[in-house]
């Protein structure tokens, strides 16, 4: 669609290739880095979103994601070993694994805060690394 809209527009188009490589070069701080900026301090820096009775109403939600099966995601991420029975064979395996955790604004629809890490990491710690980003008037 954006080639689409660039060619009517007279704008020579890039390449699937070239959006790849410079996805690549992204690092991932930079999609916290834009959260943090477009998202959270446009949200509430007027002071004007929902609450409940004052408060600002927050839930931690954590999820297993299956990522790309490359050696080094499984490095990073850690792997998940699987066994799928079928009626003449097993199917056994492995594929890496991530956790990923949200600290989310209920009310405004929002996800305040949010890590992708080793799928074997305990929820608990994740949501205790949020609570930097939560406040008094928070519950």
């Amino acid at each position: 669609m954006v080639n689409e809209a660039m060619q009517a527009a007279g704008v020579e188009s890039v390449t699937a290739s070239a959006y790849t490589q410079a996805r690549h070069k992204l690092r991932h701080t930079a999609f916290i880095e834009l959260n943090q900026t477009a998202v959270v301090e446009v949200m509430y820096g007027d002071g004007v979103y929902q609450t409940f009775w004052g408060y600002r109403i927050l839930g931690v939600d954590g999820s297993k994601i299956r990522l790309p099966d490359t050696d080094e995601m499984g490095m990073v991420f850690g792997t998940h070993r699987y066994s799928i029975k079928g009626k003449e064979a097993v199917i056994e395996g492995k594929h890496a694994m991530g956790l990923a955790s949200v600290l989310y604004d209920v009310l405004n629809r929002v996800a305040v805060d949010a890590t992708l890490t080793r799928g074997d990491a305990y929820e608990v710690d994740l949501a205790i690394q949020h609570l930097p980003h939560t406040a008094s008037a928070d519950v």
